[in-house]
């Protein structure tokens, strides 16, 4: 079979190697012109002039893809990139490398995962998608907005740490608000396999490096001399000796710390005040006193005594300089306690140990009540399904406070909202009957008698009401396809359009009558059941069954049929067989004996036949004297 030739028109899928790395992810382009070696392309998201490149045409016969992909969903433009990720009930970070049909293989420390295009939330930088892939992030504890939050707070680090004057940063000063969740110092020295977009090599690196480079090549901070000579000219391209570089590095701080008494014991003095120094001057009327009593304490005891002095404060610098002033300085101990004193928690202390403000890492673990709502696994997949993107990633206690105090004309039970959560209609309980439409005033009302609690999410589903007449159906599916417009996706709000539409359609067909209205909700509960059911399906399988939902509320529905058939066939035989009244003064056991034959006799017909008769009837002997 020939290969099809390349034509004008024709849809390319470029990686960023193609190109000379001019761009730094997969990419859409279109064939605008084709020469005999040579073929000019655009890309299909900008479609500007400078978007052109120029391309082998050998190499561009095999980058074609067919259009659909190319204008559909996309999702083969992601490999290579940092992305954030939603599986199961938690976040995950990792980097796509893959794709399958609609399906992207995002690598994560946990292991490899297939997602669909509906689960990418956004893409991150490889930073950030390295620093917080250690771990997966439970959605009810981090919400969307939260991780958000995180990401932000990050980014604004990294530009405040390339700073002139400022030394060369730290992973652990970086990621010091995620130290109660992971080992710092472990993942900054761990290394991660990561493929570099632009050349498509895999290489191992460091967070330490990458860290580095991100700080001081990508934000443009303003390095210590030697340190861009060592940082390589991507993120994921490591220098063999870096490592021991940092070690080295790491070693020479923690030998600087053996000056680090004079210091501290420099800027004490430097910081008396006048008062300070007049106190020390009277200190040292006394100072032979003081120094005898210095010198008779062993130096156990005095040890002991220094480590009682920073037992509630564990901090080396407190200590040594203690000791510097009881061998070098002993009239100035005491103004140093009196300042300890008054300034209960030192500056130093406090940024060690105060957690930042900006985010709270592990709120305080409360008490769940039990009266409020808690989605199951199952119930939380399916709801991400249905949600819009406004409303997606939002917590269930969000979900429920946004319904109860919207304006949305629907009677909300607390039992109806924990099946509405994800749509669980038929054998899960909700039913098409609970979204009759209810006026402002109405509601105002039935809250203000109270008989129902709104927080108390464990009540059942209340029993739903029979419909008798079109209006009521039509209220009902408009109802709800008002609470779709607001919080579901446009799959399901297409659904729900076409469940209002066909009940118009079931009215004008003439063909049910106001009684079996009934039956006609069952069967649209079973259909919404249908329908969850798919959806649940896709969100594992990555497929798109639940598209189809729409044309199944048609006139052709087989199972509608049979219905109708069935409903056609009682109401016949209600027609040619009616209800017979039967007297109520009549006794029951008179009731059961009407229409029944009377029993043949046991007696043989020879003995009846030679029984004496008198008035034509029988004559037995037992009854004559």
């Amino acid at each position: 079979m020939t290969q099809r030739q390349l034509q004008v028109g024709d849809y390319l899928l470029l990686r960023p190697e193609d190109v000379g790395g001019t761009t730094t992810r997969a990419f859409y382009a279109s064939v605008v012109n084709v020469a005999r070696s040579m073929v000019t392309v655009v890309s299909v998201l900008s479609g500007q002039e400078d978007s052109r490149f120029e391309l082998a045409r050998r190499l561009a016969e095999l980058r074609v893809v067919p259009r659909s992909e190319a204008t559909g969903l996309k999702p083969r433009e992601w490999p290579r990139q940092a992305v954030w990720v939603s599986a199961d009930s938690s976040y995950r970070s990792g980097q796509a490398r893959g794709y399958s049909e609609s399906k992207l293989e995002i690598w994560t420390t946990q292991g490899v995962m297939s997602v669909t295009r509906r689960q990418l939330v956004s893409d991150v930088h490889p930073l950030i998608s390295i620093a917080l892939g250690f771990q997966g992030w439970p959605i009810r504890a981090w919400p969307k907005p939260r991780l958000q939050a995180l990401h932000s707070n990050l980014m604004a680090k990294l530009e405040d740490m390339g700073r002139p004057n400022r030394g060369i940063p730290t992973v652990p000063e970086w990621l010091g608000e995620l130290a109660p969740l992971a080992d710092i110092t472990q993942l900054a020295r761990a290394q991660v396999e990561w493929i570099d977009p632009a050349s498509g090599l895999s290489q191992l690196c460091s967070l330490q490096h990458a860290f580095l480079f991100v700080v001081y090549q990508e934000m443009q901070g303003q390095p210590p001399s030697g340190l861009i000579e060592r940082l390589g000219t991507t993120l994921t391209e490591e220098p063999g000796n870096f490592r021991a570089w940092i070690d080295r590095l790491q070693e020479q701080g923690g030998n600087g710390a053996e000056h680090q008494t004079a210091i501290t014991a420099q800027a004490f003095l430097a910081s008396l005040s006048d008062d300070d120094a007049s106190d020390a001057g009277d200190a040292r009327t006394d100072e032979q006193e003081r120094s005898e009593i210095t010198q008779a304490l062993p130096a156990g005891s005095a040890q002991h005594a220094a480590g009682n002095r920073v037992s509630t404060n564990d901090d080396a610098a407190e200590l040594e300089l203690l000791e510097f002033l009881r061998d070098h300085r002993p009239h100035l101990l005491q103004t140093y306690m009196r300042r300890s004193a008054t300034q209960t928690v030192s500056p130093a202390t406090t940024s060690l140990r105060v957690r930042p403000a900006t985010i709270d890492i592990n709120p305080a673990p409360t008490k769940r009540n039990k009266k409020a709502f808690c989605a199951t696994t199952d119930q939380e997949r399916v709801h991400q399904v249905f949600m819009s993107e406004i409303h997606k990633g939002k917590s269930g206690e969000a979900y429920m406070e946004y319904l109860t105090t919207s304006s949305l004309p629907l009677d909300f039970h607390p039992g109806m909202l924990s099946r509405l959560y994800d749509i669980g209609f038929g054998s899960k309980g909700l039913s098409i009957s609970h979204f009759g439409r209810i006026g402002y005033l109405e509601r105002l009302r039935k809250a203000a008698k109270g008989n129902v609690d709104m927080t108390d999410f464990t009540l059942p589903v209340p029993a739903s009401p029979v419909l008798s007449s079109w209006a009521q159906l039509h209220a009902a599916t408009r109802g709800f396809l008002h609470y779709c417009s607001e919080m579901c996706d446009p799959t399901t709000i297409c659904v729900a359009a076409a469940l209002d539409n066909f009940a118009l359609q079931l009215e004008g067909w003439n063909h049910w009558l106001p009684n079996e209205m009934p039956t006609v909700v069952l069967w649209i509960n079973a259909t919404m059941e249908r329908y969850r059911n798919a959806a649940a399906h896709d969100s594992l399988s990555g497929a798109s069954t639940r598209a189809e939902a729409a044309g199944w509320f048609s006139n052709a529905n087989p199972e509608l049929q049979s219905i109708l058939i069935t409903a056609i066939s009682e109401r016949s035989y209600r027609a040619l067989n009616p209800a017979r009244k039967v007297d109520p003064r009549r006794r029951p056991h008179e009731n059961k004996s009407q229409g029944k034959m009377p029993a043949e006799r046991k007696v043989p017909a020879a003995v009846v036949e030679a029984l004496p008769h008198k008035d034509g009837k029988e004559v037995y002997f037992r009854f004559l004297s």
